[in-house]
């Protein structure tokens, strides 16, 4: 189990460490999103996952994507955009695509799986 979500963590690694570079955020920041992701990681690898951890993750992720877009311009930071926001992206998709796998019947779930893709378009 641990391995697992040292696995998902390191995944995350490039991403964080360009957030730092370019200052979107400052270490104590990165070291606090790592550790609200190894506990989020760590629900997820349970053996009874709940359709909560699922969402509680995803909006983890996606209110971070927002912090990062509120930042980037505030500060007027583009550098690296595309590298940091698709990386982002990609996991909270894959965190759908896990959930609707889990959770085929939840028809909000589905729904607001087409509500991101649509907001990133």
């Amino acid at each position: 189990m641990a391995e697992l979500v040292h696995l998902h963590l390191e995944s995350t690694l490039r991403e964080l460490e360009e957030m730092e570079r370019i200052e979107l955020f400052n270490l104590n920041e990165i070291k606090s999103i790592i550790k609200r992701r190894k506990n989020l990681e760590y629900r997820l690898q349970r053996m009874k996952k709940s359709k909560e951890d699922y969402l509680r993750y995803i909006e983890y992720e996606t209110n971070l994507l927002n912090l990062i877009r509120k930042r980037r311009k505030r500060l007027v930071i583009e550098d690296k955009r595309t590298e940091i926001d698709l990386s982002i992206a990609k996991r909270i998709c894959k965190l759908f695509r896990v959930a609707k796998l889990r959770f085929p019947e939840d028809e909000k779930l589905w729904l607001d799986d087409i509500e991101f893709c649509k907001k990133m378009v």
